[in-house]
């Protein structure tokens, strides 16, 4: 068979009726759900590997027009090829990266129709868009909404994770398929009418603490939403939001425990504590 560009795949996809919200079926959690669950299945980042559109659109952005190629040639450590591996004929012991949401049988395998949770890939930088879909759905268009959205990166990263709920020069429009990072097709999560450039006005609420964390920022801003109906986002809602954000060290697979409490305590300051207290409380 042939192979299909990446360019072929955001067409296809781009061209699909977005979904009907309306119609859409809750999801079924595990039966077992506690809090470890709960942690494992947010921080699964690894669990991409358990899907095969996702590794495949992967590779073809490594690869490029060698993809194919790639995917069909025989590996003898596999006994198979990447091909088999993404059809779901082979596997190579990666699956349970991502959290299965039924218990498992005799054989520690996560049947059909279980579903499986994962943080990352095209599922980063939703929960916001989401979030306003959802509120949006329960309150008229004429209810003011009020948001607190919080980042946290490394330096050299920044606040990439709030920008694309904004628009931008050069990005997709809302809604579009597009490829992001490491070729992964994904929809444009932008749900607000303001560009991210023009959002340059952050106050620093506490110090650096000298271990790498810091300073925290906030910025509160007016915006509207715009259509996006791949998340269920209709225009010209009214939202106010206060956007936090801390620079860390702490990384977010392979810090300590005593970094992740370190940071928390740091977040926990009484001075930001004062500015959500304020923005909650503003009319």
């Amino acid at each position: 068979p042939e192979s299909t560009s990446a360019e072929d795949s955001i067409a296809l996809l781009a061209s699909k009726q977005a979904p009907d919200f309306s119609d859409i079926e809750d999801i079924a959690l595990p039966s077992d759900l506690n809090v470890a669950t709960v942690g494992a299945m947010s921080g699964a980042a690894a669990g991409l590997a358990a899907s095969g559109l996702l590794i495949s659109q992967g590779l073809q952005a490594v690869f490029g027009a060698a993809f194919w190629q790639v995917m069909t040639m025989r590996i003898p450590l596999l006994h198979g090829t990447l091909n088999d591996v993404i059809e779901g004929n082979l596997s190579v012991g990666l699956d349970n990266l991502a959290i299965c949401g039924h218990p498992q049988n005799a054989d520690g395998l996560c049947e059909y129709p279980a579903t499986r949770y994962w943080d990352g890939g095209f599922s980063d930088d939703m929960a916001a868009a989401l979030t306003v879909g959802n509120l949006q759905m329960r309150y008229s268009s004429g209810t003011p909404l009020k948001l607190i959205l919080t980042d946290q990166n490394g330096a050299s990263n920044g606040m990439k994770n709030l920008a694309p709920l904004f628009g931008s020069k050069d990005g997709p429009r809302p809604g579009q398929f597009y490829k992001a990072s490491f070729g992964m097709t994904r929809a444009s999560p932008q749900v607000f009418d303001r560009n991210w450039d023009e959002l340059s006005d952050w106050t620093n609420i506490s110090s650096p603490d000298g271990e790498g964390d810091g300073p925290m920022q906030y910025l509160i801003e007016d915006v509207r939403t715009v259509d996006n109906p791949n998340f269920g986002v209709q225009a010209n809602m009214t939202v106010r939001l206060l956007m936090l954000f801390t620079p860390s060290k702490t990384d977010n697979l392979e810090s300590t425990p005593e970094a992740y409490t370190d940071f928390a305590k740091y977040c926990s300051a009484a001075a930001v504590s004062a500015v959500v207290e304020k923005f909650l409380a503003e009319e």
